[in-house]
């Protein structure tokens, strides 16, 4: 399951401090050039965590900004094992499912 999240959320997860740099300047870099008609797929986990539990889906600069403060400092006080631990039990599988045990028994 770690390994699944990972690879499809954010590939950089155990080597990024919270926020994927590289990944937010293609970004904006697609948007600036027009090859994208809006800012996608920046977030990394501990942003989509931060988001998910703390904030709010609001699409704003003033939002992503908090996201991405926060997601540094949780980045610097708790191991990418806790972060990925609570990630787990905390974001929507689908079907009002919360959480890897509450998806298990929801689908399996």
């Amino acid at each position: 399951m770690v390994h699944a999240i990972v690879a499809a959320e954010d590939k950089t997860f155990f080597e990024n401090a919270g926020i994927d740099f590289r990944g937010l300047v293609r970004s904006v870099l697609s948007y600036a050039t027009g090859r994208t008609e809006r800012i996608s797929g920046t977030s990394t986990i501990t942003q989509q965590l931060i988001r998910n539990v703390f904030l709010t889906n609001e699409r704003s600069l003033d939002r992503k900004v908090k996201e991405m403060y926060l997601s540094f400092l949780i980045t610097s006080k708790y191991s990418k094992e806790k972060i990925l631990e609570i990630y787990l039990n905390k974001i929507s599988f689908g079907s009002n499912a919360y959480g890897v045990e509450q998806a298990s028994r929801t689908f399996f």
